[in-house]
């Protein structure tokens, strides 16, 4: 996640992106009048085109076929897969780094000084893992 500060000129000008998109997807037309907020004028003529682009995406969605429980499976096991290889790379990273001297010293005195140096590379660089 990242954190980003915006200054008041770019807030303003996200909420009234944020209520364009809003207004766009709202069932009901809007009156909109000369009470209505100044952000919402701005945009108020593009609306029935938005509205459009809204209705036609979803009824797209509607002509696509049933989602079954195996598409459902097989667009996350990608994740899964990822998710697992990571935590695996993380639990040999945990290992390594609580046995590092002892397997540094089994490495050097097994005469594999250049794995040995890779290995401990690889531990003190990988501490923001």
């Amino acid at each position: 996640r990242v954190a980003i500060t915006a200054g008041g000129n770019i807030d303003s000008c996200l909420s009234v992106i944020a209520q364009t998109f809003i207004d766009a997807t709202y069932y009901e037309d809007l009156t909109i009048d000369k009470t209505s907020a100044s952000s919402r004028l701005l945009y108020c003529k593009e609306i029935p085109r938005y509205k459009q682009h809204v209705r036609e995406y979803y009824g797209e969605i509607q002509t696509c076929p049933p989602v079954t429980e195996a598409d459902v499976g097989a667009a996350f096991t990608p994740v899964d897969v990822g998710l697992k290889q990571r935590t695996a790379v993380y639990e040999l990273y945990t290992y390594a780094s609580r046995f590092s001297e002892e397997i540094r010293e089994c490495l050097n005195d097994k005469g594999y000084r250049d794995l040995a140096d890779q290995f401990n590379g690889i531990v003190e660089g990988g501490s923001s893992i």
